[in-house]
């Protein structure tokens, strides 16, 4: 499944079933939304997925539907090089 995570259920406390995590298929959430969410007591953070980093840079290089430009942005945001 290249451009694509599986993590099997229970991989991260999560994901409590088989999960695939499609990075064509992200969408941004403002930080401004996310501080009034926490602001507002409606932001639950689940779980940080450590350990995922590398399968999600290497999907995001092998993921077809993402055009260069965007695969660009996505690789520079998960490696802390852009917010």
């Amino acid at each position: 499944m290249a451009g694509v995570v599986f993590c099997r259920k229970l991989t991260f406390p999560c994901f409590e079933l088989d999960t695939a995590i499609e990075p064509s298929n992200s969408f941004a959430i403002p930080h401004v939304d996310l501080e009034r969410y926490n602001r507002t007591g409606k932001l639950e953070i689940m779980h940080v997925l450590d350990g995922i980093h590398e399968d999600m840079e290497r999907a995001i290089q092998k993921c077809r539907k993402i055009e260069a430009k965007r695969k660009g942005k996505l690789l520079n945001l998960i490696n802390g090089r852009e917010l």
